[in-house]
Formats: C-alpha cells, sequence, structure tokens
C-alpha cells in the first residue's frame, strides 16, 4: 500500500514528507490513506488538528478544563469551500469562520490573518485551516503560499482540499498552484476524479502519521497485535479512520497507473484543459452573456 500511495504523491509533485519514503529510501513519518471521500478526510484531518491543539493548549493552561478549552477552539476556511467542512467542525464540535475571499474567489492570507488575530484577542484557539485548490462553485484556487505562511506562524493545522481540481497536478505546468505545499499537515485528492479510479477513491497525505494516531488511539487489547517499538512509522490503517478494517483501494489505483502511464495521463488532463479553454472563449464570445 505504501508503495502504490507513494507513486500518485510523486506523480502530483507532493514534497518529500507528505510522503511515506524519503529520496533515500527511508519512512519519513509521512504517508497516509485512501478514504471513501474527501469529506472523511477533512473530518479526520480536523479531529487530529483538535486533538494535537488541545494538548499544547493544555500544557499551557493546566487550570483550564478540557471542555471549557474545546469550547474556544476556531477554525476556518473559504466562504467558498465546499459545505462539507462546515459539517465536519459541526460533528468535531470546532466552531468555523468562513473567510470573506477576493473578487476572484481566493481566500488570501492577509484576511485570514485579521480574523485569526481578532480571535486570539478574543481568547480563542485557531486550530485548523482548510485551504481549497479548486472551489465546487468557480473553481479558484486559494492563495496556499500566503495562507501556508499565516498557519506556521500561529501553529494551526493546514489542510489542502484539491479533491476537485488536484490531479491536473500531474502535469508540470499546472504545479504553481500547489506553491506553499510545504507548509500542508494534510492534502486530499479525490482519485475518482479526472483520474480514472472508480468511487471511492479519495487519497489523504499526511505530515505526521503520529498526529493521527495519537488523535485515533483509544485503548489497546490484547486481540489486535502491537507495535511498541516505532508505531508512528508503521501503515497501520486502524489509526487513520473510524473502521478497524480497511477496503483494499490501492490496487485500482496502481491499474490506472499501469493502464494510462504518466504520460497517458497528462495527455488526458491537457486535452481537458485544452477544452476547457475553448468552451471559455465561447462564453467570452458569446453576446447572451
Amino acid at each position: 500500500m505504501s508503495c502504490s500511495f507513494d507513486s500518485p504523491g510523486k506523480l502530483f509533485g507532493l514534497p518529500g514528507p507528505l510522503l511515506y519514503h524519503g529520496k533515500d529510501g527511508a519512512l519519513t513519518g509521512g504517508g497516509g490513506v485512501i478514504l471513501g471521500t474527501a469529506s472523511e478526510a477533512t473530518m479526520f484531518s480536523i479531529l487530529a488538528a483538535r486533538q494535537r491543539t488541545l494538548k499544547n493548549v493544555k500544557e499551557a493552561h493546566p487550570e483550564e478544563e478540557q471542555y471549557f478549552q474545546l469550547s474556544k477552539l476556531v477554525a476556518y476556511t473559504s466562504e467558498q469551500a465546499h459545505f462539507s467542512i462546515g459539517k465536519d467542525c459541526y460533528i468535531a464540535m470546532v466552531r468555523l469562520r468562513q473567510i470573506e475571499t477576493d473578487k476572484y474567489g481566493r481566500m488570501r492570507g492577509d484576511m485570514l490573518e485579521k480574523a485569526v488575530k481578532e480571535d486570539i484577542a478574543n481568547g480563542l484557539y485557531p486550530v485548523f485551516v482548510c485551504a481549497t485548490l479548486g472551489t465546487t462553485g468557480t473553481c479558484a484556487f486559494d492563495n496556499l503560499e500566503e495562507i501556508g505562511l499565516v498557519a506556521h506562524e500561529t501553529g494551526m493545522w493546514l489542510h489542502v482540499d484539491a479533491a476537485y481540481a488536484g490531479a491536473a497536478f500531474s502535469c508540470p505546468e499546472y504545479r504553481h498552484w500547489l506553491r506553499g505545499v510545504e507548509y500542508a499537515d494534510s492534502i486530499v485528492i479525490n482519485l475518482h476524479k479526472n483520474f480514472g479510479c472508480s468511487f471511492d477513491c479519495s487519497a489523504l497525505w499526511l505530515k505526521s502519521q503520529r498526529d493521527f494516531i495519537r488523535a485515533f488511539t483509544h485503548q489497546d487489547v490484547a486481540y489486535l497485535p502491537q507495535d511498541k517499538i516505532c508505531p508512528e512509522l508503521k501503515a497501520d490503517f486502524r489509526y487513520f479512520e473510524i473502521a478497524l478494517g480497511h477496503r483494499f483501494r490501492a490496487l485500482k489505483v496502481w491499474f490506472v497507473l499501469r493502464c494510462f502511464g504518466v504520460e497517458g495521463l497528462q495527455k488526458i488532463w491537457r486535452e481537458r484543459c485544452r477544452l476547457a479553454d475553448k468552451f471559455a472563449n465561447y462564453v467570452r464570445c458569446s453576446k447572451a452573456v
């Protein structure tokens, strides 16, 4: 699984810390899992971010009750982001603040920074920010580099929702939209959208498996195998999702890569973008618009 999962990650140009193996073949501590949908990936990322932040807040303010601290957590996303982010925050009991976008539908770093500073001044704890690369409504791309800097400076978990348009990064000429991905703690790309895989196949890459393990380890039981030496570097998918069992989705990713190859997948994407440009020109020239 880890080898087949690294292959699309390298194809999309994701940085080494988000992959299972670095350039030297050594384990990085990163990796990921194939889930059903991007909504699941976002929810698990929010939960992992919540646990990481609560741990840090508890160390800084041991006198506060954890339930009180939980009520002060706040997450951020664009007003153009997918509706499921709000639902995921509701499930995780984390308040969500939607950031106003510019005229191109993008969330920018200055607006995010302003909101974060306001919330910190009001005693809240910023925990999570979701940047969207290809919004559902207008295919807008948030400024990932600016948002990443704000997340890095404030210690927030940066999740990148590239579910819709992320497969385009298989073509190097579109990877400028990925600038700033080195700040990401997680990124999701739906391989069942524009990559050729059948539904469901949503890939979530993580910078730190350890954060997920800490968030989703409830208790050890005797009838499950344990790795006491270095569990954070082992691809144990019971820590990456709710279910204990895991479906074998990696095989269809392998088949797509074997069937089309890198050049074949790039050719498909370039043709789709050519047709999109052609349609856009028709719209611009239409007197009805």
